[in-house]
Order: structure tokens, then sequence, then C-alpha cells
């Protein structure tokens, strides 16, 4: 999805919004700032959507929205929806259906809980067969040692999901 996209559905008729702001917001810059900003614009469920994305440059989307006389700026990025981009506004969202469904992405960080998963599949299986040979996974730290952690602790029990496989 476009940035140019992203501000028309982020964006306001009736107040002006700052294009850095809600960017910060959707990859989930953690500042007070960005907090009052999500809040204040009521995309604080949207928090970190696009954690895993980078977004382009706002000033160039914003002067791109201009041209198309989608947006209306005043000093610094603040913007604005002009009837035009209201209109489009409204488009997305009808041919996007539900976006409430993104708050989801927030909630649940699918790509590290498929990481730790994928980790603990291989250490479970290298245990299970006493194989020390394996290509390592790339995994950061703090993942590593949770699931080192996990297994040690679940390693001797009678655990069924640990003693079928072993």
């Amino acid at each position: 999805m476009k940035l140019s996209t992203l501000y028309l559905l982020c964006g306001d008729p009736d107040q002006f919004r700052r294009a850095k702001a809600i960017k910060n917001v959707l990859i989930g810059r953690r500042t007070v700032s960005n907090l009052y900003w999500g809040l204040e614009y009521d995309l604080l469920s949207y928090f970190g959507v696009l954690r895993n994305f980078s977004l382009g440059d706002e000033q160039a989307t914003i002067d791109a929205l201009v041209r198309a006389k989608m947006v209306i700026v005043d000093e610094g990025l603040l913007y604005k929806l002009t009837p035009e981009g209201q209109d489009k506004k409204q488009e997305l969202s009808n041919s996007l259906g539900a976006t409430k469904e993104l708050t989801t992405v927030v909630k649940y960080d699918i790509v590290r809980f498929s990481r730790r998963f994928i980790f603990a599949a291989q250490v479970i299986s290298e245990y299970s067969y006493a194989n020390s040979q394996y290509y390592p996974q790339t995994i950061g730290f703090f993942d590593d040692q949770l699931i080192k952690r996990w297994f040690i602790q679940n390693k001797e029990r009678n655990c069924p999901s640990i003693s079928m496989i072993c």
C-alpha cells in the first residue's frame, strides 16, 4: 500500500493532521508525542500496524497529494482532506473493506511468533535425534534465550508434546 493511500485513509476533512506523526504511529515509533497524536487522531488502535515496513518520504507524498488536489497543506506537513480527497478516502475505504481488522496485527506479532516456532521446532528436532549438525537459525538474542529456557524447563517433563517427538 502506498504512503499516499495511507495518508488519505488517515486524513480528515475537518482537522489538520501531521503527516510525520501519522507515519510514526503506523510504523510504531514509540514516543510520547507519537502516542499523543495517535490518540488525538483516533489512530492509536493502528499503532505499529506497519512496523516491519519502510514507508517513503512524507514530504514528496504530501506534495503529490497537493498536486492531485486531494489535500490542502498548512505550514509544516499539516494536511487536511479536500472534498475530492474525502471522496477518494470513501472510495478506498469501500474497496478495502473492514480496516479495523488490521488492529489484530498490533496485538499479535505473527512474524516474531513464526520465527520462535521454527526455532523451537529445530531445537526439539535436534534433541530428539541427538543431532548436533544443523544450520543455525537467524533469531534475536532475546528470542533465542526465551526458547532455550522454555526447552530446558520442559524437556525432562513427561510432556506429551515433547515426549511424542522424542
